[in-house]
């Protein structure tokens, strides 16, 4: 009975039951918040939330360039985002770069 339990996790391993890790998780998040976008992620970088309330806090910090936009355009060019997460589960996600230009100051 074990050989068999054993041989079905191997084949379910092999299926793509996998959970994406965090950084492929925020990655997709800033595609979807962003849709069209054409987005490609060049950054990922995940560590511990100092202030998380748990051990299992962490934070995923995604950047990203959209090479069909030009620069100077009201849309930006390079674009990051970091989301948190409390034992896998995602609770919080903010634009830290973009995804728009900040308006141009005014004299």
């Amino acid at each position: 009975m074990a050989v068999l339990l054993g041989l079905a996790a191997l084949v379910l391993a092999g299926c793509g039951l996998q959970e994406a890790s965090l950084s492929d998780r925020c990655g997709e998040m800033m595609q979807d918040a962003f849709p069209g976008g054409g987005i490609k992620v060049t950054k990922v970088e995940v560590t511990p939330d100092p202030a998380g309330a748990s051990v299992g806090s962490m934070v995923a910090a995604v950047g990203g360039v959209r090479k069909n936009v030009a620069e100077g355009n009201v849309l930006a060019r390079d674009v990051a985002v970091e989301c948190r997460f409390e034992d896998n589960i995602l609770t919080g996600f903010r634009w830290t770069a973009g995804p728009l230009q900040p308006p141009p100051e005014r004299r």
